[in-house]
């Protein structure tokens, strides 16, 4: 009778583990679904949020852009000697200038046409120029070459972000940037010298500038690590591989 108690107390005790061990097995089989199911809905967000952005600046470019310069010709060729008349022709073609800039600039952060036209590396170096008139000095360097088009904009939004946090938070005078492509894989190395920071996980930067960050690194099925000490800069090191995502455009 003792014997029974017991084996019975064994058996009740194997599958209390039994069902224990399950349950965790499905509350974490579901949690990695969870987060697979936001990862993609994250990824489907940020290939249509390019996509809306193409099609933005490109009608921009196309139609907006001629109209204004249109105008502005227009308003050039009008003939007059009432010195009023002339005043506000000359201060609308002004504001036309004006209008003509800042939606060239708008444009090119929506998707810049070199990026397209030139390739990844000459797009980026357009963008370091723009942005180099800040304390900011920035050094790139770079091998990539022939990669597709969804590449190519992934890295450059990578390398805005990376660049427009520097100059927010790291208050860095110095940034290197290098991307060095391998056969089968990209690395992207950016080192600054400023103030640093304290984390204990990427995951818990909850600023919208990393989480974009790591978004796309992410789509691009990379991996994403920091090194950072206060007083020490920071370093971010990204690895991206290159699976099917040559382009035979042969544009950099």
């Amino acid at each position: 009778m003792e014997e029974q108690v017991i084996t019975i107390a064994l058996l009740s005790s194997l599958l209390l583990v039994i069902v224990i061990a399950s349950f965790y097995y499905f509350v974490n089989k579901q949690h990695k679904k969870i987060i697979e199911w936001q990862e993609a809905r994250v990824n489907a967000e940020i290939v249509t949020l390019e996509s809306e952005r193409k099609k933005i600046a490109t009608d921009l470019h196309d139609d907006i852009g001629p109209l204004l310069s249109s105008i502005k010709m227009q308003l050039s060729v009008i003939d007059t000697n009432d010195e009023t008349d002339f005043n506000i022709i000359t201060k609308s073609k002004s504001q036309i200038d004006e209008v003509i800039t800042k939606f060239r600039i708008i444009a090119t952060n929506l998707l810049p046409n070199s990026l397209l036209r030139d390739g990844l590396n000459t797009a980026i170096k357009n963008f370091i120029e723009r942005v180099n008139h800040t304390s900011l000095k920035i050094k790139f360097e770079s091998n990539a070459n022939s990669l597709n088009e969804h590449f190519q904009v992934n890295i450059y939004r990578i390398i805005q972000e990376i660049i427009h946090n520097t100059i927010k938070h790291a208050k860095a005078n110095f940034l290197t940037i290098t991307i060095l492509q391998k056969k089968d894989s990209i690395i992207i190395n950016t080192t600054d010298d400023g103030i640093g920071f304290i984390f204990q996980n990427i995951a818990d930067i909850k600023t919208i500038g990393m989480l974009s960050l790591q978004s796309r690194v992410s789509l691009l099925n990379g991996k994403l690590n920091i090194e950072s000490e206060l007083g020490k800069g920071t370093k971010f090191i990204i690895h991206l591989p290159l699976t099917d995502l040559i382009n035979t455009n042969g544009k950099n």
